[in-house]
């Protein structure tokens, strides 16, 4: 999980969870797949290339061993295995960002579901249901009757919560929790 987002990530998070979260998914699995399918032939040949080496090899010409093609094999093989072993940090290390990105993204939406229902009506009508910034204003100055203003400080206030919600020592389960304790209780209100 990232530990500090921008007030922009949470809107694209907002606005294309859904996709965000299948793009990261396929790179996911295709990142999974090029580490599985690294089945080295190169090191397979090496091996069998070693074992037949390591017994003593002489030169027809008279009896010396022949030691310099088989340096000059070893060095191409280690450049190799450096860079074989480069490439596969460079795949864990992007698995790694992308497993961090999506647990970010969950994190913020396990915060929006736990704002107050205005806060979450606002974000709603900002960025999830894909209205323009405009748009998404009308709709909130329309349903709680209030100002352009004021439904932009009611948006600045919900994405802040977010993000105060987002940097609190809880655990992304505790505030689910907590979420799932106010739903319970507000329904309880009503029976």
């Amino acid at each position: 999980m990232y530990k500090e987002i921008s007030e922009s990530f949470i809107i694209q998070t907002l606005k294309n969870y859904q996709l965000l979260s299948k793009q990261n998914n396929e790179k996911f699995f295709h990142l999974f797949d090029q580490i599985n399918q690294r089945n080295d032939p190169v090191h397979r040949e090496w091996m069998m290339m070693e074992a037949s080496l390591s017994s003593n090899i002489w030169n027809p010409i008279g009896n010396i061993q022949v030691n310099a093609p088989i340096r000059d094999i070893t060095k191409i093989y280690r450049d190799y295995k450096n860079i074989a072993d480069d490439e596969l940090r460079s795949l864990v290390a992007s698995i790694a960002e992308i497993s961090h990105r999506q647990e970010s993204m969950n994190r913020i939406m396990v915060c929006y579901h736990q704002l107050d229902p205005k806060e979450s009506d606002v974000l709603r009508y900002f960025y999830i249901e894909g209205n323009s910034f405009k748009a998404g204003a009308a709709i909130c100055q329309k349903k709680y009757q209030i100002s352009f203003p004021t439904a932009k400080r009611w948006r600045s206030n919900a994405i802040r919560h977010i993000l105060d919600q987002y940097n609190s020592p809880l655990t992304t389960a505790q505030i689910l929790m907590d979420s799932l304790r106010k739903e319970t209780s507000s329904d309880d209100k009503y029976r």
